[in-house]
């Protein structure tokens, strides 16, 4: 948000200092370049590296003398050619024009003949902003197949690998996870298509407008680093200062707020509460060479006048730390903000703390966990009220790249797994500053997506919520099962949300159209079981049924019948329907090694004793066979049959006529089990 400012702020300085840059000396251009780089401005650095490489004699030519082959002139100029490429590449990436940073990447990697692991990556994650996904994937698994671990000597005398080539091999495999999961992506039907705010007015170029924050009779509080107060002395705080304006949504006209600042402070991420009588947002000096981020409180005395803005007290400005882009529900009683406090997780992480009647935070602010945080940057957060969710924008979970919006449940202790909202929400580039409307289907974000170099822009999009639901009964008697844990998987095997059954066995989970998931059940003594399933035809605003699911047993003693067993008439060979069922009992008995199991068959009352007992047995048996053969442990497996002696129900009417339909419900294949036996028993 303050990158712009800054760098062009540093070159206009650096040019005036240097009197007439053009007339430099190459050796010069090429100390201020190294010198704007290593201060970390990167937009100057690129500035000068360029005029480095139009000094260059012929460059293209001293590089690649035959149209592209591999260079062979290794002499100084050469060298300082193959410096200032790279150096153009990297100032680039870290000012986040990947556009430029693809192109010189591309030269850089093939000049050290793609054996620069970092350029690898670099240029890969150059690839996947730029929306080349497929490029991605192949430029990154270069990498992943150039890395070598390094190892060094630890206290002990041991070797282990370097804490750095952990750290590469590490970045390596999420940047790739990421394209990967762009990949995915792109093959989703979109649900909702974001649309750029009002160019006119609103989303002016050349400048960030970013940030919103709805307010009271249709107006929006928004940042924007456009120029709003003319400062001929001083172009730094006159032209790239970070300000807060309002947005009238109905006639689009626009009035800048004054909170009594100097030109020198900046204001940014306003977040303001249900009836707009306190605003809080984002401050720092552009005076001070480390500014502190700090947050503010701020009350108005009109439309465009507010009193002068006091920082909060130090349980959100911790002293030596940074706090940034408050979030304030509707009551105006709870905040969250992100800060970079060192019992986080990394990074920037997400708080959240009480605010007494008069807006100040009271208690402890509290971190909101390892479902949301991560050892990377966790930013913008914002609570939704109505749904109970926090969204907030991270770099640390697998996304499309930069900033992903992400949501997550709040639940009583705490907050349930980190969700993608996936795209077109999200986009290659940074998606930011997530909010939705209270009372009508819409969002806005802040994106710099697509060719966008520059600036964050504003944009909306109709909200679309999907719920998937189901019942969970006991397979023995049919009854509702309570407080069955039902957990949700994306295509990555990520755990993006979690359920418990309520008195009457249903579920409710939330879901993103177009998506793959697996979902899987969970109670004490119950087999797990799992489904998948697509949301490619759901509905929006709706829970779509995923039907029952019924859970089987592992009390001792406790006989359930398996559905769908099948054998062909007076045989016991299995269908091949019944297969397929028997291979998911396999599935799900291979998770508990340590159950000593019944397979029994029972049979109606047509036959003789002698016949039925035998057929029972032979059917009995087949299960057993197929369910080894599937890699059921055979000590652990027991087949048995009862023969016509164990009916559920009569097989005939009370008048002596034939029930068949009681006789279908007494040929049956159960399950049961005998005992636990673990290892160390005999």
């Amino acid at each position: 948000m303050i990158r712009q400012a800054f760098q062009l702020l540093l070159l206009t300085v650096i040019s005036g200092l240097a009197v007439n840059t053009s007339a430099q000396s190459f050796r010069s251009s090429l100390e201020l370049a190294d010198l704007a780089y290593n201060q970390g401005n990167y937009y100057t650095a690129a500035q000068y590296y360029h005029e480095v490489f139009q000094e260059l004699k012929e460059p293209e030519k001293t590089a690649f003398p035959y149209g592209g082959a591999t260079p062979k002139k290794k002499n100084e100029e050469f060298n300082t050619y193959k410096y200032v490429i790279g150096q153009l590449a990297r100032s680039y990436y870290f000012y986040k024009d990947y556009p430029k940073a693809e192109a010189w990447y591309a030269k850089t990697v093939s000049l050290d003949e793609y054996s620069d692991i970092e350029n690898l990556i670099n240029y890969g994650i150059c690839l996947r902003a730029n929306e080349n996904f497929d490029e991605a994937v192949i430029m990154l698994n270069k990498a992943k197949q150039q890395y070598r671990p390094k190892y060094i000597e630890n206290d002990g005398g041991k070797l282990v690998e370097s804490e750095s080539t952990k750290g590469m091999y590490k970045r390596i495999e999420f940047e790739l996870a990421c394209a990967k999961f762009a990949q995915e992506q792109l093959k989703v039907n979109s649900a909702f298509v974001p649309e750029k705010l009002d160019t006119l007015v609103l989303n002016v170029e050349d400048a960030s407008n970013y940030a919103a924050s709805l307010m009271p009779n249709d107006k929006m509080a928004f940042t924007t680093t456009r120029t709003i107060v003319d400062n001929p002395s001083s172009k730094k705080y006159g032209a790239y200062r970070n300000s807060i304006m309002t947005y009238n949504l109905i006639d689009s006209s626009l009035t800048p707020l004054e909170f009594g600042f100097g030109l020198d402070r900046n204001a940014a991420a306003p977040a303001v509460n249900g009836d707009a009588t306190a605003m809080y947002f984002t401050s720092w000096s552009n005076d001070e060479e480390n500014p502190q981020l700090k947050i503010y409180m701020s009350r108005p005395l009109n439309d465009s006048i507010w009193e002068e803005p006091k920082p909060l007290n130090s349980i959100v400005n911790l002293p030596g730390t940074n706090a940034k882009q408050p979030s304030v529900t509707k009551d105006g009683r709870m905040l969250y903000f992100a800060s970079d406090r060192k019992e986080g997780f990394g990074g920037f992480d997400i708080y959240y703390v009480r605010l007494d009647e008069m807006g100040q935070p009271f208690g402890r602010a509290l971190n909101a966990g390892d479902n949301v945080n991560t050892e990377r940057d966790e930013e913008t957060p914002f609570f939704d009220e109505v749904g109970q969710i926090l969204y907030f924008s991270s770099k640390g979970w697998i996304g499309m790249g930069g900033l992903d919006v992400f949501m997550a449940e709040k639940r009583s202790n705490g907050f349930g797994k980190a969700q993608n909202m996936g795209y077109p929400l999200n986009s290659s580039k940074d998606d930011a500053y997530f909010i939705t409307a209270s009372d009508v289907n819409i969002g806005y974000v802040s994106s710099d997506r697509g060719r966008n170099t520059c600036c964050y822009q504003l944009y909306s999009f109709e909200m679309a919520y999907y719920f998937v639901g189901g019942t969970v009964l006991d397979a023995v008697d049919d009854t509702y099962l309570q407080n069955v844990k039902v957990t949700l998987i994306d295509s990555n095997g990520l755990e993006v949300a979690i359920a418990y059954t309520d008195d009457l066995g249903k579920y409710t989970l939330p879901v993103t159209k177009g998506r793959n998931y697996k979902v899987i059940y969970n109670k004490d003594n119950f087999l797990e079981d799992e489904m998948f399933i697509s949301t490619a035809l759901i509905y929006p605003n709706d829970t779509t049924d995923l039907g029952v699911v019924k859970l089987i047993t592992t009390e001792v003693g406790r006989a359930v019948k398996l559905e769908n067993i099948y054998y062909d008439f007076g045989k016991a060979t299995l269908r091949e329907s019944s297969k397929e069922v028997l291979a998911k009992l396999a599935r799900q008995l291979k998770k508990y090694p340590y159950l000593v199991i019944e397979i029994g068959s029972h049979t109606d009352n047509i036959g003789s004793d002698k016949y039925n007992f035998d057929l029972s047995n032979r059917r009995s048996q087949s299960v057993v066979d197929f369910l080894i053969s599937q890699g059921i442990n055979k000590s652990m497996i027991v087949a048995r049959g009862y023969g016509e002696s164990m009916p559920k129900v009569p097989n005939t009417n009370p008048d002596g006529s034939d029930n068949e339909a009681n006789r279908q419900i007494n040929r049956r294949t159960e399950f049961k089990v005998l005992e636990y036996r673990f290892e160390n028993e005999k």
